[in-house]
């Protein structure tokens, strides 16, 4: 005997069968249009990137883009953005990071070999014997401070953002870090190129005269304003003490040299000048090199006769 069917609970089911229907699919749906939002994104950003006016950025060109995707993961797209992402990691740590070290380690260099020659002139009487005013036994000392226009500091801060460790997996980020790098190689393909990474022009140097005390009695920022023979006379001391320090002297373990000739030397100084500095055995920069320098100057050339100066007419003038 069959049961008796109860209408009311058949209803009532079926309504709980199609609430639970509407409820999935309504989620499904809501899901759906997640998913497809989603797609339409990704191919929105795609195509901005790489445009295409045959190709759309709906659900309709899905199957476009997915024929896309096969053709890169076939080439090893992954490969490449892992061999691109540690290009970029490399670049920080290696290329950039040597250039800004040898930048630094240039005008360190600068720093010390300046310290040197202010070694040497320390000992060397900047004035005659006989020079008035207590002059005769004034140095001179050389000064250095970093000079870096505009241009210059912002590549080297930049230079500095860039040889940062930083290792990073996130394609974007790495994009923009490869932008950096592009730029700061088109700064070094640009006609500011020497500006940029000769340091010697970042660096501003003086002269002082300085008195025994440490009293600084004049300072030679430029040669404006300098007679012929106080400028031949800065010139000669401060050149004549670079020469010592890179040949070889008290101060470096570098070989001796061979005789030094100063062509047309000291044409322009004056007697008591030009005669102290061209003597064996005085107190001068020059004549305290071993072997002292020998001078050639004609006697035409001269502006000043001086009394122990040895002077041989050319065969022109003879």
């Amino acid at each position: 005997m069959l049961a008796s069917i109860d209408l009311e609970q058949i209803e009532a089911s079926t309504r709980r069968v199609r609430s639970a229907l509407s409820d999935r699919r309504t989620s499904a749906d809501r899901e759906a249009a997640q998913r497809a939002g989603q797609l339409t994104s990704t191919f929105e950003t795609y195509a901005s990137r790489w445009p295409d006016p045959n190709r759309g950025t709906g659900i309709a060109s899905a199957g476009e883009y997915l024929a896309i995707l096969d053709a890169l993961e076939t080439a090893g797209l992954a490969q490449v953005r892992d061999a691109f992402l540690n290009a970029v990691n490399r670049w920080s740590g290696d290329d950039v990071n040597a250039v800004r070290s040898a930048m630094e380690t240039a005008v360190d260099e600068i720093t010390t070999r300046i310290g040197a020659i202010n070694q040497i002139l320390s000992g060397i009487p900047f004035g005659h014997p006989n020079a008035p005013n207590g002059t005769a036994n004034d140095h001179l000392l050389i000064r250095t401070r970093r000079f870096e226009p505009d241009t210059v500091s912002k590549f080297r801060k930049r230079l500095t953002e860039l040889s940062a460790p930083v290792v990073t997996e996130d394609a974007v980020h790495a994009a923009r870090r490869f932008e950096a790098y592009q730029r700061l190689n088109g700064d070094l393909q640009s006609s500011e190129r020497a500006l940029l990474l000769d340091v010697r022009r970042h660096i501003h140097i003086t002269a002082e005269r300085v008195t025994p005390d440490g009293t600084v009695v004049a300072q030679f920022d430029t040669l404006g304003g300098k007679s012929g023979g106080e400028t031949q006379e800065l010139i000669a001391f401060i050149v004549g003490s670079a020469l010592r320090y890179r040949l070889g002297g008290e101060l470096t373990h570098g070989p001796a040299f061979a005789p030094v000739l100063l062509d047309e030397a000291f044409i322009k100084a004056d007697a008591l000048f030009a005669d102290e500095r061209s003597t064996p055995g005085s107190d001068s920069v020059f004549s305290s090199w071993s072997p002292p320098p020998l001078t050639s100057t004609k006697p035409s050339s001269l502006t000043f006769h001086a009394p122990s100066s040895s002077t041989r007419p050319t065969p022109a003038e003879a």
